[in-house]
């Protein structure tokens, strides 16, 4: 406290004896709103030297940026000042860092635009999982979904100028990316948001992210179709092992697992993510007798290894012994141990080749 009464002091007279006309001496503002000196930013606002609009209003966003409400309070109040400067950038950085009650505040003032640059405010609360603030823009008409800042998200859908569907859905594809369930669950409650979006990029996302309660979200809307673009979204949730995903999208009767030559379960077990493989092996529309589950044998994928050569579809002798020839040249001790363990070897042969 101590420390703080000497700066003000200090900065108090610094004020009166050096304060010039020239922008580059208007720094004090900037710094102040900065590091949140509310008392400060008063004491200067109240001085006719100093400019608060310095370069382009930037002490605006230094004022959202670091989250103090009572600067922008101030600075708003200041008839020179204009907060939609810089392409309404303070609205932005209040969006994207979740700061609702700033963001409540900017959208009080008219000439602030919450739709500016394609939404993009909407568009990184919506990223950064803000749901509070989404709702205040999409309130607004004019929008915070890439980052799950809720509150931000409920600001934004309530502004009427804020568009959620803007740049082809991007806020839901964001928000499902990055798991924010919250604000999923907002947007699609917008009628204007579409969950089909860009080939239905937002299941596919959520499945390559492993975002299994976004995916629960997104199948439960009649709009999204799990099995667009050949059935990605159960090709990139195997090839990653969310096994999960894998589960709740086999749960639909519009997901084909053996799609694609069986790309699921040859990349499941390529990667060795025997979870996924296991849950894919227990569908009956699954072939997992395709060449190229051999790469499971020469990646040395023991536990995939063993899950395969229990299922009766699975023929290790196949292709004159590829399998244990394959985990011999790559030193894949324990799948040979496994191979060699299976009645259906026939050893000699092994042995003489």
């Amino acid at each position: 406290m101590e420390l703080f009464t000497c700066f003000f002091l200090t900065l108090k007279e610094f004020i009166y004896n050096n304060l010039s006309n020239q922008p580059k001496n208007n720094y004090a503002i900037f710094w102040s709103c900065y590091f949140g000196h509310s008392e400060v930013v008063k004491l200067l606002l109240a001085d006719s030297r100093v400019d608060p609009t310095i370069r382009n209003n930037i002490v605006i966003w230094c004022a959202s940026h670091s989250g103090n409400a009572e600067n922008v309070k101030l600075l708003l109040a200041d008839s020179r000042l204009d907060p939609s400067a810089t392409n309404n950038c303070a609205i932005w950085e209040a969006s994207v860092n979740g700061r609702a009650d700033i963001v409540k505040l900017l959208l009080a003032d008219s000439r602030v635009d919450p739709s500016a640059k394609d939404n993009d405010a909407l568009q990184g609360a919506s990223k950064n999982g803000h749901v509070e603030v989404v709702k205040l823009l999409l309130a607004d008409s004019r929008q915070a979904s890439e980052n799950g800042h809720s509150e931000v998200v409920k600001l934004f859908l309530a502004d009427s100028r804020v568009d959620p569907s803007a740049n082809d859905n991007c806020n839901i594809r964001v928000a499902s990316e990055n798991g924010h369930a919250d604000v999923v669950k907002l947007l699609l409650a917008d009628s204007r948001v579409d969950p089909s979006a860009n080939d239905n990029d937002a299941i596919r996302v959520a499945s390559l992210n492993g975002r299994s309660e976004v995916v629960k979200l997104l199948l439960a809307d009649s709009r999204v179709d799990p099995s667009a673009d050949d059935n990605d979204a159960i090709r990139v949730a195997s090839v990653n092992g969310n096994s999960e995903v894998v589960k709740l999208l086999l749960e639909d009767s519009r997901v084909d697992p053996s799609a694609n030559y069986n790309v699921a379960i040859r990349r499941a077990s390529e990667n060795g993510h025997s979870d996924v493989v296991k849950v894919l092996l227990a569908d009956s529309r699954v072939d997992p007798s395709v060449d190229d589950i051999r790469l499971a044998y020469d990646n040395g994928h023991a536990d995939v290894v063993k899950l395969l050569i229990a299922d009766s579809r699975i023929d290790p002798c196949a292709h004159d012994y590829l399998a244990i020839r394959l985990a011999f040249k790559y030193h894949q001790v324990e799948v040979v141990k496994l191979l060699l363990a299976d009645s259906r070897m026939n050893k000699i042969m092994i042995y003489t080749r």
